[in-house]
């Protein structure tokens, strides 16, 4: 696929580290891949604008950690879809879903403890523009009211990113969270990056 404008704009600062794998027959694929599905009817979610947005909102330069889950939320509240492409946040529809409320009660008995200020809602996109940490699902999209249905076919995606685009950085941690982020273990350089 040829680096458009939209494209630029999805990946933001990473799109040098992900330029090879953009314009390869791997991504193709993954793109042909998502628009049949579409065509037969199915529905991608996140919206195709949204599918990078975790790239597009944690600036590559200021990397300081990455945490690693499944796929996006894959239904709808009130007639609302609620992913938006930042894993577990649920500003689109304000309603918190029982993945992020878990996310906020580790995170308080863990680290933070209980602080009046701590920010429990529904938008957790801070973490990746303030906080560095990237935020990124084992698979982008997902159809609509079918987990893990779209897993396969991002794993190139995924072994790329650890494989490839993770050789240019050093000393991150990186949390896989659930036994589908897991499968990437053994693509990341231990040596260099933490899990």
């Amino acid at each position: 696929m040829k680096v458009t404008p939209s494209i630029e704009k999805a990946f933001g600062t990473w799109l040098r580290h992900f330029r090879s794998f953009i314009e390869s027959e791997k991504f193709d694929n993954l793109f042909k891949f998502l628009k049949s599905q579409s065509a037969t009817g199915r529905q991608i979610i996140p919206n195709w604008e949204n599918v990078f947005k975790s790239f597009e909102l944690c600036d590559a330069d200021k990397l300081k950690a990455i945490v690693v889950l499944m796929d996006p939320y894959p239904s709808y509240k009130d007639d609302k879809m609620i992913a938006n492409g930042i894993p577990l946040d649920c500003s689109s529809t304000g309603i918190i879903q029982p993945s992020l409320e878990l996310w906020h009660l580790a995170l308080e008995n863990e680290s933070v403890g209980f602080h009046p200020s701590y920010d429990n809602g529904p938008d957790i996109s801070y973490l990746l523009t303030r906080e560095h940490v990237l935020l990124l699902n084992s698979s982008l999209t997902v159809e609509r009211d079918k987990p893990g249905s779209h897993f396969q076919q991002w794993v190139p995606f995924m072994k790329f990113f650890f494989e490839e685009v993770l050789q240019a950085f050093s000393g991150i941690p990186i949390v896989l969270c659930g036994s589908q982020a897991q499968k990437f273990e053994k693509s990341i350089n231990t040596l260099q990056n933490y899990v």
